[in-house]
């Protein structure tokens, strides 16, 4: 058996070493219930309270390319979460990191 305990438009997630929290991000157009282009946020969720968190909302480039998808993980730690961003109307990408307090 097992229980939904959140669901949202999320593209790519992952956990901390000990599976209580989980980062996603999410790209709110195409068949999303959120229809905002060029919008990502990156998303915490919290299995202990059971609750969800924006972290961080940024308007990005293209999105026809993988590389240019936040792909947000946590640190080692779980302390630290760390994303890639594509600036809209640059060609280049670079790296973002998120300290939870």
């Amino acid at each position: 058996s097992c229980e939904l305990v959140d669901q949202g438009d999320y593209w790519h997630a992952a956990s901390d070493k000990n599976g209580d929290q989980f980062v996603m991000d999410t790209m709110w157009w195409g068949n999303s219930r959120r229809r905002t282009g060029g919008i990502f946020d990156i998303t915490l969720f919290d299995m202990r309270t059971r609750k969800r968190f924006i972290l961080k909302t940024f308007e990005a480039g293209s999105i026809n390319n993988q590389m240019y998808h936040p792909h947000p993980h946590f640190d080692v730690t779980g302390k630290k979460i760390l994303y890639s961003v594509h600036p809209k109307g640059t060609d280049e990408c670079h790296l973002e990191l998120l300290l939870l307090k």
